[in-house]
């Protein structure tokens, strides 16, 4: 979770290439739509008026190329990007900039977002800021070309805990995403309750706060009718382990709910982001099997 170790980043970009398992790959091919430009728009405030912080998100959008008045305007899905970090500061939307430009590539707006962190803020803070980007982002669904009804949460790491939990409590039209993509994500907390990180992220331990841990936990939260979810993790992840994964991926499919999981052999948690092998080009094929 504390993706700036330059012990485990050296660790992760030397980490053999090893090979993949997807499981619960359907066999319906994606439809992908290509571009070679886009646009972006940097920093824009998407925070409301009197909010504890203001939050600011990178908007890409897709080139439509030369169009005439005879043809309508374009309209894209869209994808709430989220970096992770341990939940905590400073702001790394960087560590997502090559995955927006390759979703806007493909024919998606993409916001790339901060939100408030730890230690300052705890849960479920960040979580809170996400909703509004949500909102914001359907709110301004005209000016860049969004298809409100056709929206997902991606996340690695912390941020990969926060899109999956955007995808289960989703309970109002303006915050509900149509999928999500999950990388690195403790799906439960309980399991990592000692880590320095989620107490600080929690603001207490496990013992005196059990429902903290309960209520963050994406796991505890899967139900019927929540939307379909790609999980990618790294097979010799030491920080996230690769059981987090594989508990949810099983309990997402007990509930019903359609998902795969994308291991990626030999890498450990900063290797899957940095290396991320076939992971990012299978969600993307995933997104484009529930969001065309």
């Amino acid at each position: 979770m504390r993706l700036l170790s330059v012990s485990l980043l050296l660790a992760g970009l030397l980490a053999l290439p090893g090979c993949a398992s997807h499981l619960g790959r359907p066999q319906t091919p994606a439809k992908p739509e290509v571009h070679t430009r886009y646009q972006i728009a940097r920093d824009v405030i998407y925070s409301p008026p009197g909010w504890p912080e203001v939050l600011k998100a990178d908007i890409y959008t897709p080139d439509p190329g030369p169009r005439s008045i005879m043809f309508p305007p374009l309209y894209w899905p869209a994808v709430l990007l989220i970096h992770g970090g341990g939940w905590e500061g400073p702001d790394r939307r960087e560590l997502m900039a090559s995955i927006a430009e390759r979703l806007a590539k493909r024919g998606y707006v993409v916001m790339n977002v901060n939100y408030r962190y730890a230690p300052q803020y705890h849960w479920p803070a960040p979580f809170e800021d996400l909703q509004e980007a949500l909102k914001w982002l359907r709110g301004h669904a005209q000016q860049y070309g969004v298809r409100g009804d056709r929206i997902a949460s991606f996340g690695y790491s912390a941020g990969g805990q926060l899109a999956a939990m955007l995808g289960a409590l989703g309970n109002t039209p303006e915050t509900r995403v149509q999928a999500v993509v999950a990388g690195g994500t403790a799906s439960d907390l309980r399991k990592v309750a000692e880590h320095p990180l989620v107490l600080q992220f929690l603001n207490g331990n496990q013992q005196t706060f059990p429902e903290r841990y309960h209520a963050a936990s994406p796991i505890l939260q899967v139900k019927p009718g929540d939307p379909p979810v790609f999980l990618y993790h790294g097979g010799m992840d030491g920080l996230v382990k690769l059981d987090q994964a594989e508990d949810y991926h099983q309990a997402l499919d007990a509930a019903g709910v359609p998902n795969e999981l994308y291991i990626l052999r030999g890498r450990g948690h900063i290797g899957a982001i940095f290396t991320d092998g076939g992971a990012v080009d299978a969600a993307l094929e995933f997104l484009d099997r529930w969001l065309r």
